[in-house]
């Protein structure tokens, strides 16, 4: 046997160790061509993956694009994938690139033949970007994608179309192309390119308008009053009466608000910039806000509708009134701060919106600076003066006036409990239920005997005893009394449920207003537990609604009529 040389040894290993080059072919599909511009820009989308690809991976030379536009993934005889093949054969390329596989074929059994025998055969390697498939990659799982043919069959549709939307949206976001499906308030898509702004100028003119307000002094509140003074729609309003949203629910989509305000003004849009992708959106995953280093932004994509130094301003601005709440806030700490127990249950009666509750600081006190809450209406002071009047009062007023009210309904709890207690004690009660009862089973007996009679003409009439007419006759009327006799049961059986839970000791309202564990005094408890709502109108006028006041007023009924029937009786 001949030696080999060490000289040949060290050639062998050099060649072995140097990296291999593929010549590549990026291969494009779409399977109809409705919009040519739409689907220009989606092979363009799979041409930029691809292209994004190739620059992490040099040991691939890209040498030819193929683009079957409008051809069918179940065939394989699309013209550009022949001419594709072809230059396998010749050795122009062995290197396929896909964005992903359904690009490739929609027929995943003639897929499989192609992966597992042809491309191995000749030679080929085979890349599926989006599915993580590289056919040079040593390990056998693939990172995911199903080979053999059988589990490609399986892969789950809904997470194929996922990925493929996302990795298009991605690429066109990353090109500050826009995505969204409604243009940012103060722009419109371009009937030419939809991913492109147009600036839309009456809502332009709003834009400029707010920050400018903003620079010269104004108060988020003063911006929302004069614009819903004036009448100038908001966004949401100014969407659906231009037709963009058409559904009759945004008819009514409610005025300016501070919150609109704040985030218009934070908009980097509104400088010329692109900004997207701030909120994950999968198929397989609940949406959610994303960290601002994964973000999309791109600048200078579209006209601006504030200068860059404008918006630079308001946005110095803005900083330093959160740094000085925030100083104002940390010299407030020290101040005394009672928890907001009527929280949730105060409402304007006016709007009908929750009331908000504010302090202001005051140093006539003993014991030096301390808070003083009262609560004000939201629509009133945040929206607009023409859509609701003042309506404020103190926190205390409304405490005293709340505990007042609910210690007068133990009281009373108190007094009708000592007479139901009598009442119930007499048997009074339980004789009425045991009536019922009695004249329950009474009409059930009656509502059988009714069925079994109506059973029996159906006997009578097979057997010819009865006619047609005289049958059905003969049923109607029956039908009638047992839905007659069914009435009047469930009438008693209601009648028996109210008079148990509202007429005895059970009864609701007197349990919980009775309830020894809250004590006398107000708290959140017995606030949570007594009180519905407490409406604020004009003047300091306060109406307190308090829970389970059907089983008040029942009880009452029943305890007046039955002292109005003993009256009678007596006189």
């Amino acid at each position: 046997m001949a030696r080999t040389s060490r000289k040949q040894i060290h050639q062998q290993t050099d060649l072995a160790q140097a990296p291999k080059t593929y010549l590549g072919g990026a291969y494009r599909r779409l399977s109809v061509e409705d919009d040519r511009h739409r689907d220009r820009h989606s092979l363009e989308n799979q041409e930029n993956i691809i292209l994004d690809f190739l620059k992490t991976h040099p040991d691939i030379r890209l040498v030819e694009v193929y683009t079957d536009n409008g051809e069918t993934g179940t065939k394989f005889d699309r013209p550009d994938f022949q001419r594709m093949m072809e230059d396998v054969r010749s050795g122009k390329i062995n290197c396929i690139i896909v964005k992903d596989l359904s690009r490739f074929a929609r027929d995943f059994r003639e897929a499989g033949h192609y992966l597992e025998q042809i491309f191995p055969f000749l030679g080929v390697r085979f890349i599926s970007i989006n599915d993580h498939y590289d056919s040079s990659d040593p390990k056998p799982d693939k990172e995911g994608i199903a080979i053999p043919a059988t589990n490609l069959i399986n892969e789950l549709y809904a997470r194929d179309i996922s990925q493929k939307v996302n990795s298009g949206l991605k690429t066109l976001r990353s090109a500050g192309k826009f995505v969204g499906a409604l243009a940012p308030y103060g722009y419109n898509k371009s009937p030419q390119d939809k991913h492109q702004l147009v600036v839309d100028p009456p809502a332009a003119e709003v834009i400029r308008n707010i920050f400018q307000w903003l620079l010269d002094g104004w108060s988020d509140c003063q911006i929302v009053y004069h614009l819903n003074q004036q009448g100038i729609p908001s966004p949401g309003q100014y969407r659906y009466e231009q037709g963009l949203l058409k559904h009759e629910r945004y008819e009514n989509c409610g005025p300016w608000n501070r919150t609109a305000i704040k985030r218009l003004v934070r908009n980097r849009v509104y400088a010329g910039d692109m900004v997207q992708g701030k909120r994950s959106s999968s198929y397989f995953s609940r949406p959610g806000p994303r960290p601002e280093s994964d973000w999309d932004i791109v600048e200078d994509t579209h006209e601006a509708i504030v200068s860059r130094e404008t918006f630079d301003a308001v946005q110095n601005l803005l900083k330093d009134r959160t740094d000085l709440f925030k100083k104002r806030a940390e010299k407030n700490k020290g101040l005394t701060f009672h928890q907001n127990l009527l929280r949730g249950v105060v409402y304007c009666g006016g709007c009908g919106r929750p009331m908000e509750r504010l302090y202001y600081r005051s140093g006539r006190h003993k014991k030096g600076e301390r808070r003083v809450y009262y609560y004000t209406c939201q629509t009133f002071t945040k929206r607009s003066k023409s859509l609701c009047a003042r309506n404020m009062v103190s926190e205390k007023e409304l405490r005293e006036a709340a505990l007042s009210t609910i210690q007068a309904q133990i009281r009373i709890a108190a007094d009708l409990k000592r007479i139901a207690t009598e009442v119930w004690d007499t048997g009074e009660t339980k004789d009425q239920i045991a009536d019922m009862d009695a004249e329950i089973r009474t009409l059930r007996q009656k509502l059988a005997r009714s069925s079994t009679l109506k059973r029996g003409i159906y006997e009578n009439y097979i057997e010819g005893v009865l006619s047609k007419s005289q049958y059905l006759s003969a049923k109607e009327e029956y039908t009638k009394t047992e839905a007659a006799f069914q009435q009047q049961i469930d009438a008693l059986l209601s009648q028996k449920r109210c008079m148990a839970e509202h007429l005895t000791l059970n009864n609701r309202w007197l349990k919980d207003f009775l309830n020894d564990e809250r004590g006398m005094e107000l708290s959140q408890k017995m606030l949570a537990g007594l009180v519905q709502r407490i409406d604020i109108f004009e003047e300091k006028r306060v109406r307190i609604t308090l829970k389970f006041q059907d089983g008040y007023h029942l009880l009452t009924d029943h305890l007046t009529e039955r002292a109005h029937s003993r009256e009678k009786v007596a006189g």
